[in-house]
C-alpha cells in the first residue's frame, strides 16, 4: 500500500489539483546578462517537466512593479494556481511579506530568507571542494577566492567554507586569505592580488573576474565557482540549472498530491551536485539577454544540463 502510495507522486496532474503552477520573478528587466541567462534556465527546466506532469507554468514577472504581496496573492487565489515556484531573488527581496498558509511553496536556491521553505539548490559546499581540489590537480599552489560580500551571504558562507576547508586539509603552510569585496573596491582588489600573488583564483562574478584580469599583478587562471556566458576559456562548475528548475517542479507538485500548503514543520532541502566543465562553447558567450523575448530569438546558448 505503500508502493502504491508513493507512486502517486510521480502521475500526472489529478482533476483537483490547478491546472497552472505560478513562477514568481521578482527581478526587473535591467539585470545582469549571466544572471538573465541563469533565470532563464531555470525556467526552461521547470516548464519541460510541468509538461511532463501534464501541469503548465504561469509567470509573474513582479520586478519593476508596484504589485503589492496581498494583490499577488489575490491573483493567484483567482486564478487558482497555489503551487509556486520562487526562483533565486535580488537582494532587496529577500525577506517577502507573503502569506502562504494556503499555498504550496518551493524556493530555488538559498537567496530567500524568509518565510522558511522547502528548496532544491546547487551543492554549494561541495562545489566549492571541487573547485579547489581541481586547482591543486592542475598544480596550483596559491589558491585564491574572490567574492563579494552578496554572494556570500546569498550562499550562506558556503563557498568560503569549503574554501577554508579545503584550505586548512591541502596547503596548511601557505594559506591566502580569501577577500570579500565589493565590485567598487578596484584597488583592495588589486593590492590584494599583487600582495598574495595567487596563481588560481576562484570567483563567481564576472565584475570581479574583470578587475583581476586588469590588474597588474593579474592571477594565472580562473577557476569559475558559477559557470557561464563570461567564463571565457576557464573552467568551471556548471550549475545545471535546467535540472535545478525540474527538481523545484517535483517538490511542488508532490506537496500538492499530498494536499500540503504553508509553512513545512521541518523545512527540507534538496542538493543537486554541480557538473565540472573545462570551457563553454563559443556560442554562449553572450552580453545580454533580453528578458521581453524568446530562448531562440535572444541567444544561440546552448543547453548546459
Amino acid at each position: 500500500m505503500v508502493s502504491a502510495l508513493m507512486s502517486q507522486i510521480h502521475r500526472p496532474r489529478r482533476s483537483i489539483d490547478p491546472c497552472s503552477l505560478a513562477w514568481i520573478d521578482f527581478w526587473s528587466s535591467e539585470l545582469p546578462a549571466d544572471t538573465a541567462v541563469f533565470l532563464h534556465e531555470l525556467l526552461q527546466g521547470a516548464q519541460a517537466r510541468a509538461k511532463q506532469l501534464c501541469y503548465q507554468i504561469d509567470v509573474h514577472r513582479i520586478g519593476g512593479t508596484h504589485l503589492s504581496p496581498r494583490r499577488l496573492q489575490t491573483i493567484l487565489r483567482a486564478r487558482m494556481q497555489w503551487g509556486l515556484v520562487i526562483p533565486p531573488v535580488p537582494d532587496s527581496h529577500r525577506d517577502l511579506e507573503l502569506e502562504i498558509d494556503d499555498l504550496s511553496c518551493v524556493t530555488i536556491g538559498t537567496s530567500l530568507r524568509s518565510p522558511v521553505l522547502h528548496s532544491v539548490s546547487t551543492d554549494y559546499f561541495q562545489g566549492g571542494q571541487i573547485a579547489f581540489n581541481r586547482a591543486i590537480a592542475q598544480g596550483s599552489q596559491n589558491v585564491g577566492l574572490l567574492l563579494s560580500p552578496s554572494a556570500n551571504a546569498r550562499n550562506n558562507g558556503k563557498w568560503l567554507a569549503a574554501f577554508l576547508e579545503r584550505q586548512q586539509a591541502l596547503t596548511p603552510e601557505s594559506p591566502i586569505p580569501a577577500l570579500l569585496a565589493n565590485p567598487n573596491e578596484t584597488e583592495r582588489v588589486t593590492n590584494w592580488l599583487c600582495r598574495y600573488q595567487p596563481d588560481t583564483v576562484l570567483v563567481a562574478e564576472p565584475t570581479l573576474a574583470e578587475i583581476s584580469r586588469d590588474a597588474i599583478c593579474s592571477p594565472a587562471q580562473f577557476i569559475w565557482l558559477q559557470h557561464g556566458p563570461f567564463a571565457q576559456d576557464d573552467a568551471g562548475l556548471d550549475h545545471q540549472p535546467r535540472l535545478l528548475g525540474a527538481a523545484a517542479v517535483d517538490l511542488v507538485v508532490e506537496q500538492i498530491h499530498r494536499n500540503e500548503r504553508g509553512a513545512p514543520r521541518i523545512p527540507q532541502s534538496r542538493l543537486l551536485a554541480s557538473r565540472w566543465v573545462e570551457s563553454l562553447p563559443a556560442t554562449t558567450r553572450v552580453s545580454h539577454l533580453p528578458r521581453d523575448r524568446t530562448w531562440a530569438e535572444s541567444s544561440t546558448l546552448s543547453q548546459l544540463g
